[in-house]
């Protein structure tokens, strides 16, 4: 448009139309020189918006390639930074594992440091917050955190009736579930993979403490349901003798919404049925909770009493 303002203000007007041509050729010119400017102009305009997008589309690409390779180079520097963190952890078990391993021989009890393993786990986690989330779900790290054999070794020497019961060992055992699983859920899970929880019985839970494992259920309710019920059923027997543990984990965090829990209060529920002492235990504990509107206590409350006409019909 500037281009054509320019020429019609430089050129005489009767350059458009000369006098020596008859009224129709001179129309034909006019026509002719406008369209002209216009194909001028069309095309000057054309040309800057390539040059523009163009000019766009390089950057765009040149910010993209920085991107993806600061990414990638990051994503490296954390694998190697796990690494050597996941290093110094099995440094400290076989560490742990070696006071053990001399404690079983000479049937003594363990001399753990357990306030220094305290402070260890602390910044471990310190450095594990540092890391992106992504990481965690990374293929090599979930290979490096497997690879650790000596949790396997570890979970043996914790399997000896000589040290079951001491003090340090349920310590340790508590610290090992609630704060090296507090790094994520999925290298929780990978190291239970690597001890080999998820092929045990019963026997195995109640050879330890069992307030480490309901702890553990509680801790991991809000994060992952799945695993509660894991965990819960696991500890089904026991969860049956303590009425106000199991409803916590049932009840409480909204296990009773979903359709995979029904399996596990079936068998909680037929077990309290069968007993009049914990029937009323049930009764008390959710009552309150049910007057409250409290919709997961609810829902416990009505699965519960269905089950005792059930049962009751039978």
């Amino acid at each position: 448009m500037f281009i054509g303002a320019v020429v019609l203000g430089v050129f005489p007007r009767d350059w458009m139309q000369p006098a020596n041509l008859k009224p129709a050729s001179q129309l034909m010119c006019r026509v002719i020189v406008l369209l002209t400017l216009a194909l001028v102009v069309y095309a000057a305009s054309i040309n800057d918006i390539a040059v523009a997008t163009s000019t766009k589309t390089c950057a765009f690409h040149r910010q993209l390639r920085a991107q993806t390779h600061s990414t990638r180079i990051a994503t490296d520097e954390e694998r190697l930074q796990a690494s050597d963190l996941l290093l110094k952890i099995k440094s400290v078990i076989a560490d742990i594992t070696h006071q053990m391993d001399l404690a079983i021989k000479k049937r003594i009890q363990v001399g753990l440091n357990v306030k220094q393993f305290e402070e260890w786990v602390d910044d471990t986690l310190e450095q594990f917050a540092h890391f992106s989330p992504a990481l965690m779900y990374d293929p090599m790290f979930q290979a490096l955190v497997k690879n650790h054999k000596d949790y396997l070794e570890l979970a043996n020497i914790l399997y000896d009736p000589a040290l079951r019961k001491t003090e340090a060992v349920l310590k340790f055992q508590e610290l090992l579930v609630l704060h090296l699983g507090a790094i994520h859920m999925e290298t929780m899970r990978s190291l239970f993979d690597v001890l080999g929880l998820n092929a045990l019985d019963l026997q195995f839970f109640q050879s330890t403490s069992f307030r480490i494992w309901i702890a553990f259920a509680k801790y991991w309710g809000n994060a992952s349901d799945r695993w509660t019920l894991f965990v819960l059923r696991k500890l089904r027997i026991e969860l049956s003798n303590d009425v106000e543990v199991a409803l916590h984990l049932v009840a409480v965090k909204g296990l009773s919404k979903e359709s995979y829990a029904h399996e596990v209060m079936t068998e909680l529920f037929a077990d309290w049925a069968s007993d009049p002492d914990k029937a009323k235990a049930v009764r008390l504990i959710l009552l309150p909770r049910v007057i409250a509107r409290n919709e997961p206590c609810q829902n416990v409350w009505r699965a519960f009493a269905s089950f005792l006409k059930e049962e009751h019909r039978k």
